[in-house]
């Protein structure tokens, strides 16, 4: 107990530990979900229960929470995500966190920084973060990338 409660006290800094060929299969898998509503990608992809941690499972008090807490669900994979519960210490890890930052860009038109993000893993503190920038007028708009008509560029091999 004390060890975690003194490195609780430093910049976190996460690594995956996964299978990194799987990571790029479930970003893969995310994106061409992000056509759905929430609700169905929770259903999808929650496959866990709520681990064992050491704050009580407080439930999302707004919309803001509910969605925010559904995208970590989805993401890492387990159910019942509280406002108070850390994204690291559900599973989460560097990899789902950029995944997450592009969710949140994407649903919330925010741009909070990944360093923001270690500084704040809760639901109910990165909706304080997306409140702060929403009241700010600190938006951006989510690029769209078209893809490129190839056929002009095609060189055919038997000429």
């Amino acid at each position: 107990q004390g060890n975690k409660l003194e490195l609780n006290n430093f910049s976190q800094v996460v690594v995956s530990t996964k299978d990194f060929p799987e990571r790029i299969k479930q970003s893969y898998n995310l994106k061409s979900k992000s056509k759905q509503t929430l609700g169905q990608e929770q259903s999808s992809k929650v496959t866990t229960l709520r681990p064992n941690l050491t704050n009580a499972y407080v439930k999302p008090r707004n919309e803001m929470e509910e969605k925010v807490a559904t995208i970590f669900e989805m993401l890492i994979g387990i159910e019942k995500v509280g406002i108070y519960d850390n994204f690291f210490e559900l599973g989460g890890d560097s990899l789902l966190a950029t995944q997450l930052n592009s969710r949140l860009k994407e649903i919330f038109q925010v741009e909070i920084s990944i360093e923001e993000f270690f500084d704040a893993p809760t639901v109910g503190e990165i909706c304080q973060k997306i409140q702060d920038y929403q009241s700010k007028g600190e938006t951006v708009k989510t690029q769209i990338i078209l893809p490129v008509d190839r056929q002009a560029y095609q060189i055919k091999l038997t000429e």
